[in-house]
């Protein structure tokens, strides 16, 4: 153990000794993600202390020789120490400490600023990103909110407002997305509704209103010389607007692992970079006007991403490479992105936080650790290489690229989505070369346009490529299950295991061959784990609850089925995946039973089929006119996506695999509209029956021993009876019904009863 940490801490040291510089960029962007959201004071002091201990470990480091590397490494601890607290200090306490103060209390506050950005726009109200100045007529710096407007009240973008309304915390209402996480990485931490809006006609006079002008022209163009499909995909590759994708189509994307694709990164900025020094280099311009040329247009592109943190790591390692060419001096890949992480997180602190900047800096990170090692296996071979084998060794040295990036990721996609495609570096290797095309023709494509011949001709072949991705993707169906769960417990251990071997390839400087292989192979049981693990699972039911509706979910081997007995909601529906994606690690319900009609059902089910391949959809017989209309609308939505559509009549039997559904009821009460539901639910080991809430008081049956008590339906208005508790074994959906049904707990006569809370 001594020999390993001895040998453990020199390689640290060499590492220290190689480069410095990016060590301490790297320790710093761990120290802001530490300091970010922690006490004031703490900071003040750490500054404070940092400020004393630079000085004087400096002036030990002049007179104590002997220690002069502990001096140094320990001054730059110091620096590090007080930069990292100023900045977060500066970010976090001075400028967004009062509206988090007022969120935190939904106190009412009058904020004069502007919009600077539509997040989205539906026929009830606009949500935008409104930039701050005043609050209660102070002066506030660097704040930004989600304000939401009503559709006539909405003012244009950069037009000076006054609101006035409660302050509230940004809540994640949806548990497949933190919104609330995702807007506080961008430094926005409160949302506002205003009850009162004045609009003025004065224009905010912000830099970023020139770049939006600039945005929108081109989008413009973009929809004026390409057809509907075309300009969706032109702007989401080349500009990262999504806006004019299809659902269906990010849905493909996802599922295949090329969601990355569709947001500017430094994988377009380097297709682009690569196409113009291309082009450059045809047009003999000289070496350091090419690199000046280069780096001017590498920041023009990030402007037109709005500096998208991805294109803005991507767009300083660009700059670092081409002033060491202007310089004649040699640059360091692995310096130069711990450099541009350091300098985005000085900057703009809550970028650690982002998920997109995470994911690039990563995936980077992955692919510079390997490529030492496939340019000199490259290099050793280019001479001997006949035609066949140079394509097999691109081949092998793409594969390669993408699993270092995949690999890298791995623990934020963990963190973040639970989720990543097995199958995402075949998907890469089909998709990319026509990702370059589109970058490449794109700008042409759009600088071109004014000419009568070339221009059309140019968005023509963007036609067709766009019809050939849309057709590609549409395949991804076939593919579905390569899109595993990885947040289950049981595969933590297994990446911690594939994390330390990356770590171990990382440190090592004589094995990484070997290391490597064992990389590779750990990877593989990763992925056969996680594509294996839900065919292991028996026949099984998950139940739970999300406020006033059941979750009942259905899963047999890679069969799962969602049996909806809710309000009809999409957040509810988002919960039940993610549920079903927590319990079994099935991402994608393979069918829907709904038991009930809610005019809600429509848009929901439509969200389901435009985020998953869902292929039944079961439905129980109609009661009255609206409902008929609801099932009809439900029906033709079906036979629109391709579902196949079942109707369940009242008594009929469902079978899912080994799952059976029996003795379907649907009645009424007197004193409510809403349905009162039950049917019975057998598995190979048990059987029990689902009774909705208020069953027992419209008469309902029960012929099973265990009955589960749901929370949907009328209020429970009628006590259990002493012989029913006692010839039952009841399990309850939510503790608040006990009191509901007059029982006290323990359940009295009935030893075996549970009480799921």
């Amino acid at each position: 153990m001594r020999l390993f940490m001895k040998a453990l801490l020199d390689k640290l040291k060499n590492i220290l000794l190689d480069r410095p510089l990016g060590c301490s960029c790297g320790a710093l962007m761990v120290l802001t993600a530490l300091l970010l959201f922690s006490p004031a004071l703490f900071k003040i002091a750490l500054i404070l202390c940092g400020i004393v201990f630079f000085i004087f470990f400096l002036i030990l480091r002049k007179r104590a020789v002997r220690i002069r590397f502990l001096a140094t490494l320990m001054a730059v601890i110091s620096l590090l120490c007080t930069l990292s607290g100023a900045c977060t200090l500066l970010s976090y306490d001075l400028f967004d400490k009062n509206i988090q103060q007022a969120a935190q209390t939904s106190s009412t506050v009058e904020l004069v600023g502007y919009p600077i950005k539509t997040v989205y726009e539906s026929d009830f109200s606009n949500c935008m990103i409104f930039q701050v100045n005043q609050m209660d007529e102070k002066r506030v710096w660097d704040v930004q909110i989600l304000a939401y407007f009503s559709p006539d009240d909405t003012p244009a973008l950069f037009q000076y407002t006054t609101l006035r309304g409660p302050l509230e915390e940004i809540e994640t209402s949806d548990p497949s997305f933190d919104s609330a996480g995702y807007y506080q990485a961008k430094g926005i931490f409160a949302q506002s509704s205003a009850s009162e809006v004045s609009v003025s006609d004065e224009i905010a006079s912000d830099p970023r209103r020139v770049l939006h002008t600039v945005q929108k022209a081109l989008t413009d163009r973009i929809d004026d010389q390409a057809d509907e499909l075309s300009a969706g995909l032109i702007k989401g590759f080349l500009l990262g607007d999504k806006s004019g994708l299809d659902t269906e189509f990010k849905r493909d994307f996802k599922t295949m692992g090329l969601s990355h694709t569709l947001a500017v990164s430094g994988l377009h900025l380097s297709i682009l970079v690569a196409f113009w020094t291309a082009l450059l280099l045809k047009l003999r311009v000289p070496l350091k006007v090419r690199a000046v040329l280069l780096v001017l247009f590498t920041w023009i592109f990030a402007a037109l991403c709005s500096f998208s943190l991805s294109v803005v790591r991507s767009a300083i390692m660009l700059s670092m490479l081409m002033l060491s060419k202007l310089v004649s001096a040699d640059n360091d890949s692995k310096t130069s992105l711990l450099l541009s992480g350091g300098l985005i997180v000085l900057l703009s602190p809550y970028s650690i936080f982002d998920v997109g900047f995470l994911l690039s800096f990563f995936s980077t990170f992955g692919i510079l650790s390997v490529m030492p090692l496939l340019r000199k296996k490259k290099e050793d071979n280019k001479t001997k290489m006949m035609a066949v084998k140079k394509a097999l060794r691109a081949l092998v040295y793409s594969i390669a690229v993408t699993l270092s990036a995949q690999i890298a990721v791995l623990p934020v996609m963990y963190h973040s989505f639970g989720s990543v495609s097995v199958l995402s570096p075949l998907f890469n290797l089909l998709f990319t070369p026509i990702l370059s095309l589109f970058l490449y023709l794109s700008p042409l494509a759009l600088i071109l346009s004014f000419l009568p011949v070339i221009g059309p001709l140019l968005f023509d072949i963007l036609g067709i490529l766009s019809h050939i991705t849309v057709w590609l993707s549409s395949h991804a169906l076939y593919f579905k299950d390569s899109l595993v769960y990885i947040g289950s417990p049981v595969i933590l251990p297994l990446l911690i295991l594939l994390c330390g071997a990356v770590l171990a390839f990382l440190l090592s400087r004589e094995h990484k061959k070997r290391i490597g292989c064992v990389v590779l192979a750990l990877y593989g049981c990763f992925c056969s784990v996680c594509i294996l693990l839900p065919y292991l699972h028996e026949p099984q039911v998950f139940t739970d609850t999300n406020g006033k509706n059941d979750i009942i979910l259905l899963q047999d081997g890679t069969q799962s089925m969602i049996i909806d007995l809710s309000d009809g909601s999409k957040s509810n529906l988002r919960y039940t995946i993610t549920k079903l994606a927590e319990e079994s690690g099935d991402l994608t319900p393979d069918a829907l039973f709904i038991t009930h009609y809610h005019q809600r059902h429509l848009s929901s089910f439509n969200a389901l089929c435009a985020e998953h391949y869902p292929k039944h959809l079961y439905l129980t017989a109609p009661q009255n006119e609206s409902e008929e209309a609801i099932c009809q609308s439900l029906i033709a939505l079906a036979t629109e996506q391709k579902v196949q559509v079942h109707m369940l009549k009242e008594g009929e039997t469902l079978r899912f695999g080994s799952l059976v559904i029996a003795d379907f009821v649907r009645t009424y009460l007197k004193r409510s509209t809403h349905p009162v539901l039950s049917f019975s639910l057998q598995t190979p080991r048990e059987r029990f029956t689902y009774l909705s809430s208020s069953s027992l008081e419209a008469g309902v049956e029960v012929d099973d021993y265990t009955v589960y008590l749901g929370v949907h339906g009328p209020i429970v208005k009628q006590s259990l009876s002493a012989r029913f508790i006692s010839t039952h074994k009841l399990r309850f959906a939510h503790s608040s019904l006990l009191e509901g049904y007059g029982i006290k707990p323990p359940l009295p006569n009935n030893e075996s009863s549970s009480l799921d809370d």
